[in-house]
């Protein structure tokens, strides 16, 4: 596994650096070691984790443009799970994933809103 530096984000590259790496690990995990079949709520989970560090990274990118595809990545991230579950794998998930997507919908509107 990559290193992750071990100091504090202070720009969008500094942040990216510390980002792909998790994201990297995150992604491994999913694919190696919590399917979606096998292991759904740790998938679910690995999955959320992905849309807060990307989350993390908007915070750090200035141009709204480029916040706002962040922010749908994370949707997309949480997108995945959710498409391919079924109902009893739903019932397995936490209902405070509900919030999560209501977050990114409050991001992406201001994210369009400051952009216009």
């Amino acid at each position: 596994m990559d290193k992750v530096p071990h100091r504090l984000a202070t720009d969008f590259d500094s942040a990216r650096e510390i980002f792909l790496p998790g994201q990297r690990a995150v992604n491994a995990s999913k694919e190696e070691h919590f399917t979606l079949n096998d292991h759904c709520t740790d998938f679910v989970e690995a999955s959320r984790d992905l849309s807060a560090m990307l989350k993390a990274l908007a915070a750090f990118e200035e141009d709204p443009g480029r916040r706002f595809k962040i922010h749908k990545r994370r949707a997309a991230a949480l997108e995945e799970p959710l498409n391919a579950m079924s109902r009893q794998m739903y019932l397995l998930v936490r209902i405070s994933s509900i919030k999560t997507p209501i977050r990114i919908l409050n991001s992406l509107f201001f994210c369009r809103s400051v952009g216009s």
